[in-house]
């Protein structure tokens, strides 16, 4: 495990005066806890009970934006969680950001008996693992239904806000800012991954509502006992997000217990766009770690460039032959709209509602030929235009969502709207991008 400079040891006097502040005894025995990367932690050992001792780094330990305040919003969201749901958290005993005896904050919670997950899983049939994610799944969704007012990391309320994107793409943008404080080398350059993100914005336009996501519930934060999960932990770097930043919908570790425990069956197209952002977030991160906490090797950052790299060409890649299809598929979506047409008289709302959606997927048409031949600035539609025909293309992603939903796989109606989808999401970004591009002339 790599070594983290965020982890100041102390001295076994100096805990002892921890311990003696908070319960007017001293510690029978202490033994640090290795698993973690960012606090250090203790496992105490009292006349009574074993508690955790988990102290934040010293103020003069230079760390990342996120980082920020993130042993106060640890405990306060522990405390949320244990008051608003059934997932089993530990109870914080005692916290203390005076820094009267210490020069760091610190606090102590009750001590779970169980092991982590990631410490005995090589010993679990595939049973036992499946029931264990099935709980995660499940305990995951349970938070996830805290709702909060604001998007943004759970207690650094100066950089929250009401609009997911905006918020999200200013936590991709403190990356790039924590990355130039440090001069480390991030694979993508930040202009692209800002230009592929405005292309994708119109699916971030689903996130409505702050959902509480913990964002760090992997095998080392689960704790087992009797094969049932006892606690949860590490809650330092939780915010008011979408709930696809969760640790379970991590596009590169599809784990269909966690889902079934969840509640879904898999993730829509735009969802998939989304998750793969967060995926691309977590790159960054990963991408910064080794310099910020002085780790001993370069793995995290090689593992989170090579990650990166590939997620932002899959992104970024839509092949010669799927526009193609797309545009067969439109193509399909005209004729039948101007057939549905047909059946309606001039100026009612049936008539009206074909009309624009006819236009809308003439648009797209037009988009995706321009790009299959290069020539994007042969496009003559006015801003108008393109804007108004965003409505009718997502409005037909939401039918044809829930149509395919009912259907089953191997029938035609499945495969057309298959075919659908990915065509009006590939059309999507086109009709973003050429409205920025009309924006700035």
């Amino acid at each position: 495990m790599p070594i983290s400079i965020t982890k100041g040891e102390l001295t076994k006097e100096k805990i002892n005066e921890l311990i003696n502040n908070a319960f007017e005894k001293n510690a029978l025995q202490i033994e640090e806890l290795t698993e973690g990367f960012f606090n250090v932690a203790y496992r105490i050992k009292l006349d009574d009970k074993s508690v955790v001792l988990k102290i934040a780094p010293s103020k003069d330990i230079d760390i990342m934006t996120h980082e920020k305040n993130i042993m106060f919003s640890e405990v306060e969201a522990m405390k949320k969680t244990a008051e608003n749901t059934s997932v089993p958290v530990p109870n914080i005993l005692f916290y203390d950001n005076n820094y009267t005896i210490l020069d760091r904050e610190y606090f102590i919670m009750e001590m779970l008996e169980g092991e982590s997950l990631v410490s005995i899983i090589g010993k679990m049939s595939e049973a036992q693992k499946n029931e264990i994610y099935y709980d995660v799944g499940k305990y995951t969704k349970m938070l996830n239904q805290i709702e909060g007012d604001k998007f943004g990391y759970y207690c650094q309320t100066d950089k929250q806000g009401d609009n997911w994107y905006n918020v999200f793409k200013s936590m991709i943008l403190d990356t790039y800012f924590d990355a130039e404080r440090k001069s480390i080398a991030i694979p993508i350059e930040k202009d692209k991954i800002l230009e592929l993100l405005e292309k994708d914005k119109m699916n971030f336009e689903a996130v409505k509502t702050p959902k509480f996501v913990h964002w760090d519930i992997w095998d080392g934060n689960i704790f087992i006992l009797e094969d049932k999960i006892e606690g949860i932990i590490d809650f330092e770097r939780c915010l008011w997000a979408d709930e696809l930043m969760e640790v379970g919908f991590r596009t590169y570790g599809y784990n269909k217990a966690f889902f079934d425990g969840y509640g879904i069956e898999k993730l829509t197209e735009s969802e998939e766009r989304r998750a793969k952002w967060y995926d691309i977030y977590l790159f960054l991160i990963a991408c910064l770690e080794c310099d910020y906490r002085m780790y001993d090797n370069r793995g995290a950052y090689e593992w989170g460039s090579d990650m990166l790299i590939n997620w932002v060409n899959e992104l970024n890649n839509v092949s010669k032959i799927e526009m193609e299809n797309a545009c067969q598929a439109i193509t399909s979506m005209i004729d039948r709209s101007e057939k549905s047409r047909e059946k309606f008289s001039v100026g009612t709302s049936q008539y009206t509602l074909q009309k624009n959606r006819i236009n809308a997927l003439k648009i797209a048409y037009s988009l995706i030929i321009s790009e299959l031949e290069g020539n994007v600035k042969s496009i003559t539609f006015k801003k108008d235009e393109l804007e108004k025909a965003v409505a009718p293309i997502k409005s037909l992603i939401s039918k044809s969502e829930k149509a395919i939903g009912k259907l089953s796989q191997d029938t035609w109606q499945y495969k057309m709207l298959d075919q659908n989808i990915k065509a009006l999401y590939i059309t999507l970004p086109l009709l973003t991008k050429a409205i920025s591009e009309l924006e700035e002339v």
